[in-house]
């Protein structure tokens, strides 16, 4: 049976848009290249800033008892609706542990990779925080069987200064492959500084085979309902905006949702754009 042209126009643009996510030109590298996002994590691309609060919130008044939050997140990539992506994201916080599962999708029905992790975090003696995430990796595509393989990361973060911490994070750990193709495997170093209005983080993200590409962003509160999010990056330059609406910290526990917007430019491939919204207790 013939497939439609507009089909195969679909995959292609898709495929491009993983290719260049990638930085090279061998489509094997490419599967799972970028983990779906929530709005705030596509501007504030260190992923340090929630173990940092964690570690600075066990030295002042933590919270009794567990709290969980809930974040709902979808998007699109670079106006394509063959590169739309979504995930959940269900966390529960007790004193020292964090347990957290997060399912997501990028891609359409013609081409699309899914995700189920399970994360569990804990924070050690003194200012060292530890997590281990375990990832199901599934590629499905129209007419074709579906492959799945597996994935390890792992997170560390330590307090090493005042408000200042240090994180390391390692994905794909033991360089899993699916259908024959590696994963994406990279590391992550970043330092993130907690002010009493603000939040600056910067980061450097390398991979094998591809420059380091190092990116600095900030968070500032105008107010206890908004937030204002902007960062850089380059190989490639990129740039990147947000706004965060809605109280954050004790006042959340109103059980209002909080509610992240985003947008993200690439030089070659242009404007992307998430939203997530956040319950809380």
């Amino acid at each position: 049976m013939r497939r439609p042209v507009g089909g195969f126009a679909a995959v292609a643009a898709l495929a491009v848009v993983l290719i260049a996510l990638a930085g090279c030109g061998d489509p094997a590298v490419a599967a799972f290249e970028l983990e779906w996002p929530d709005a705030r994590d596509a501007v504030m691309a260190g992923g340090v800033a929630d173990a940092a609060a964690w570690l600075l919130d066990a030295r002042a008044a933590p919270t009794p008892g567990p709290r969980w939050t809930v974040v709902f997140s979808g998007g699109e990539l670079f106006g394509l609706r063959e590169a739309r992506g979504a995930a959940a994201d269900v966390r529960l916080a007790l004193d020292r542990t964090r347990v957290a599962v997060t399912t997501g999708s990028l891609g359409s029905r013609l081409y699309q990779e899914r995700t189920l992790g399970v994360e569990v975090g804990r924070r050690l003696a003194g200012d060292l925080a530890c997590g281990l995430r375990v990832r199901l990796l599934g590629i499905a595509a129209d007419g074709c069987e579906s492959l799945w393989s597996s994935a390890v990361d792992v997170r560390l973060a330590r307090r090493v200064a005042g408000r200042l911490v240090l994180a390391a994070r390692f994905e794909n750990a033991g360089a899993a492959e699916i259908g024959g193709s590696p994963v994406s495997t990279s590391a992550r170093l970043a330092a993130a500084l907690l002010l009493d209005d603000a939040l600056l983080e910067a980061s450097v993200r390398t991979e094998g085979g591809l420059d380091a590409m190092p990116a600095l962003g900030i968070e500032a509160a105008a107010n206890e309902w908004l937030r204002v999010r902007v960062s850089a990056g380059t190989a490639p330059g990129t740039f990147a905006v947000g706004l965060g609406l809605g109280r954050e910290g004790a006042a959340a526990r109103s059980r209002r949702p909080v509610v992240d917007v985003a947008w993200t430019w690439h030089p070659e491939l242009g404007v992307s754009s998430f939203v997530s919204v956040r319950f809380g207790q």
